[in-house]
């Protein structure tokens, strides 16, 4: 059934093969810099409406509203007349004639249609008065009051449903990633408040997957949120907020879920207890199952701090070495995710005295997930392609360990908070490679530690703000790479055979991040100025061993990367009514020195890097907000793991990671524009990102006719050019409760790559539009459906132009038969055109539920792949190789559970 819906591909592809429509992309966005250029420049042109309101007496009348709306009644603009009698209303639309609305209580209302231009009106009111019959008023789905949007839970929900994550998905405006990552607006949201109190720190999957949304009344979008209330007024945000209001001020809830089924044996168990008071919240779980269910996702850092503390210091776990593991597909982890997972959070947060906070945040995690799949890879070369062909039987092993307190005072005269975290990771894998050639074992283990403190003080000192910061993070990670039989045996062995092939690592990094600040309020401008230091040291040894013995000097390293940068910043910003500008002008004096003790070898360097850059967002309207990025850099590449000597990081791949320690120039430009109207439920979002960067540097990819590959650096300038645009539209329709939301994501890419010693141009098309629709239309039944198409082209040097074609779609079809008797199908659909076989693969699934409504208890019976389907084909093309992954599915499972809401 779902197969009909990919016909339309056959369009598409006769359009791909149209050599012009790889620039259509390019087109898309010069429309939209034209119409965004339009509305600026028509903002700048605002009419002017004003006059006088008095009474039949003569005497000026206060508190008379006055809107200017079209003739459909969509209202432009808003005012209420002064002490005097006086209004004064600014306008900014192309539409003519306009009509001009006076109301007042007792008064006669007045209704006039009028030019679009300036003028001065004046009227008179005359007295009014009536019975007015008996009404009762319904709020509508979405309200607005300033800048909070209030969506009402009760009018998105419907009978499946039961955490919130599951009514927000539905919101208009509103976006959930795959990853939980919330998006308002095509953004990423700045915090998840509950009650306006932030438990999760960014972790807040931990919520959307499990409070009940029968305990939320509604779900409240804060836009332009500034999360630190002493810079609220100084200090402009362009991202949203997201507070979840519960329906009491003292709230008892959660969820828990107990299944078991086969085959093989399954289970899996939820038991997540919540109590919300107005000083005192506590989010505590345990979740276990081995179905696919990855809940380790939900204590993922999501906010855009934790993303922006990792490009100045980093302190993210990151492997040098890995075993081939099979490609995740894009489909549903209880699809194909074979894994046995146990996780325990407990989350705790309580309002002391004096408006302190303390915050305690900690969760463990164990996972043990088997993989099974086949893997083709074709790179495509100017010397001719080289195939390789593998069989992986892999085994995962994941313990991870977190740990955050935090103490924080947040008011309107002052700022602190100190955070303290502890991570601790144990991961490991072992696994078995078949390919035409060998047999080979692959294991290793890459165990992590890491303490970090972060302490963040805004005090008011005379007029102006100081502000105090500091970060300190040490970790450290020894890992291990053991292969069987030993590889590269020509680079490594003068082509004898050998038995074992281990690389040793042993990691140690500590830095630090400081600086002042000084902010102080002008009128209408803010000025800030920031001086700060940063350090970083890193110590790497490593080692390759063969058959136990160490190999030579160009195979081992012993490094040391030590990194001192002296900054300083002035910041302007002018904020009015309509309009925020930011200008940024930071520069830096940086020192680097590496050095590799054993190889007798190293590079000392140190420049001036200017970044300067330009933040302007403004309001065209009441609806419509634009907003222009752009900037310049010329920082010095982020070497993080800089090595002069060889590093195996996979079987077959063994890498130099000789970077030179030079300033890589980057500009990049960002225009925008969203409108919303949530009274009518539309939001709509498009944006265009250019960059180009300048690199000393390209990676030489040498591929061996075995498909192994030695990666080196090349001292040759690589320019790349990166366009990307993208446009979502969503809409309500209350009438029918449904929810239709339709995007399109376009991408242009091109670089050099440096393949088995040629320099080849490599350039890189995407076209991705998408649709989605959720309709509630009848009390017996509800749809949602989403497609995904994804239209790519890959140039490789002088060689033919590779077209593909990838198309996704997911229905589910819930019928309510009878009162608390549920049955949903779920159909799944993915088709690609470049393949010789298994073009599609379907999955189908099947679900019934009886619900006790009054004890909130649910009786689940369902079967996943119901067709039995056993394995999937992914094909995926990257800039010089094209892969195609076929991997195993979970067999068919049936399942019983039940689950307790409270």
């Amino acid at each position: 059934m779902l197969q009909k819906c990919f016909n339309y591909k056959i369009t598409l592809w006769n359009w791909m093969n149209n050599r012009r429509s790889k620039y259509l992309f390019f087109l898309v966005t010069l429309t939209i810099l034209t119409c965004f250029t339009s509305f600026i420049a028509y903002a700048q042109q605002p009419v002017l409406i004003k006059g006088k309101i008095t009474d039949t007496l003569g005497v000026g009348m206060q508190g008379v509203s006055v809107t200017i709306t079209t003739e459909d009644q969509q209202v432009l603009a808003f005012a209420i007349s002064n002490k005097t009698g006086n209004y004064s209303l600014s306008v900014n639309t192309g539409l003519s004639p306009l009509v001009l609305n006076l109301r007042k209580l007792n008064y006669k209302p007045v209704r006039q249609t009028i030019l679009n231009q300036a003028q001065e009106l004046n009227f008179t009111l005359h007295f009014f008065s009536e019975i007015l019959p008996e009404v009762k008023v319904k709020s509508g789905p979405i309200r607005m009051r300033g800048d909070t949007i209030s969506y009402q839970v009760s009018e998105f929900a419907e009978g499946r449903d039961r955490s919130i994550g599951d009514v927000l998905a539905k919101m208009p405006g509103i976006e959930i990633q795959g990853d939980g990552k919330v998006l308002y607006q095509g953004k990423p949201i700045n915090r998840y408040y509950i009650e306006g109190m932030d438990l999760l720190e960014g972790r807040y999957g931990l919520a959307n997957k499990n409070l009940p949304h029968q305990s939320v009344t509604s779900v409240q979008v804060i836009e332009n949120h500034q999360p630190i209330k002493v810079l609220d007024s100084l200090v402009p945000s362009n991202q949203a907020a997201i507070n979840i209001k519960l329906k009491s001020n003292i709230t008892t809830t959660g969820n828990a879920q107990l299944g078991a089924g086969f085959s093989p044996f399954l289970w899996s168990a939820n038991i997540t207890p919540m109590v919300f008071t107005k000083k005192h919240q506590f989010i505590a779980s345990y979740q276990s199952n081995n179905i696919g269910n990855d809940v380790s996702v939900q204590l993922k850092a999501l906010n855009l701090e934790s993303f922006l503390e990792q490009v100045e210091t980093p302190t993210m776990k990151s492997n040098l070495v890995n075993i081939v593991e099979v490609q995740f597909p894009p489909v549903s982890n209880l699809r194909f995710l074979d894994n046995n997972i146990h996780l325990g959070t407990l989350n705790y947060i309580t309002r002391l005295k004096k408006d302190v906070e303390l915050r305690i945040n900690s969760s463990y995690f164990n996972d043990y997930q088997r993989q099974n799949g086949d893997n083709r890879i074709e790179y495509i070369l100017p010397t001719g392609n080289v195939l390789l062909e593998e069989q992986m039987n892999n085994r995962l092993f994941y313990n991870d360990f977190k740990t955050s307190v935090t103490l924080q005072k947040n008011v309107t005269k002052g700022y602190m908070a100190n955070n303290t975290r502890f991570h601790f990771n144990t991961d490991g894998a072992a696994g078995h490679i078949f390919n035409t050639r060998d047999n080979i074992a692959q294991r290793t283990s890459t165990p992590y530690t890491s303490v970090t403190n972060e302490l963040k003080w805004i005090t008011p000192i005379g007029k102006q703000l100081v502000t105090i910061y500091s970060f300190v993070n040490y970790n450290r990670s020894p890992q291990r790479l053991t292969v069987t039989p030993g590889q590269f045996i020509e680079a490594l062995n003068d082509s004898v055979d050998y038995g074992q092939l281990r690389q040793e690592i042993r990691q140690q990094v500590w830095q630090t991040h400081n600086y002042a600040e000084l902010i102080k309020g002008l009128g209408k401008f803010t000025l800030t100025s920031r001086a700060g230091l940063v350090l970083q040291e890193h110590k790497t040894d490593a080692d390759i061993y063969i058959d136990n013995v160490k190999s030579q000097d160009h195979f081992n390293n012993a490094l040391l990367y030590k990194k001192q940068k002296f900054f300083a910043q002035t910041e302007l910003i002018r904020k009015t009514q309509k309009s925020d500008l930011t200008i940024r002008l930071p520069f830096s004096y940086t020192f680097i020195s590496v050095r590799d003790s054993r190889l007798d070898n190293g590079q000392k360097n140190s420049g001036l890097i200017v970044q300067p850059s330009v933040t302007w967002r403004y309001k065209l309207g009441n609806y419509w907000e634009s907003d222009i990025f752009g900037g310049f850099s010329n920082d010095f590449y982020q070497p993080g793991q800089v090595l002069y000597g060889y590093l195996l990081t996979n079987y077959r791949n063994l890498q130099q990671n000789a970077y030179p320690v030079l300033q890589n120039k980057t500009v990049y430009f960002q225009p925008g524009i969203r409108f919303r109207n949530p009274v009518n439920g539309v939001f709509f979002n498009v944006r265009y990102r250019f960059s180009f960067s300048d690199n000393p540097f390209l990676f030489q990819n040498l591929v061996q006719p075995d498909g192994t590959m030695i990666v080196a650096i090349k001292d040759v300038n690589n320019q790349a050019y990166r366009h990307e645009s993208s446009a979502k539209l969503g809409y309500y329709f209350t009438a029918i409760k449904t929810t239709l939301t339709i995007g399109a994501d376009a991408s242009r890419q091109s670089e050099n790559q440096w393949l088995n010693n040629g320099l080849t141009k490599t350039v890189n098309t995407t076209l991705n539009p998408n649709l989605r629709i959720n309709t509630r239309f009848s009390a017996y039944a509800s749809i949602d459906y989403t497609i995904n198409n994804n239209i790519g082209m890959n140039k490789t040097g002088t060689r033919p132009e590779q077209k593909y074609y990838t198309l996704s779609q997911a229905g589910r079809l819930t019928l309510y038969p009878l009162k608390h008797h549920q049955l949903t199908v779920t159909a799944d659909h993915y088709y690609n055109d470049f393949v010789p076989a298994n073009k599609h693969n379907v999955y189908w699934d099947l679900a019934y539920r009886y619900t006790i409504a009054k004890k909130r208890i649910d009786f689940d019976l369902v079967c996943i792949n119901l067709l039995n389907a056993s394995t999937y084909v992914r094909p995926m093309f990257s800039q010089f190789y094209f892969s195609q992954n076929i991997v195993q599915l979970r067999p068919r499972q049936l399942m019983l559970k039940v689950g307790f809401y409270f």
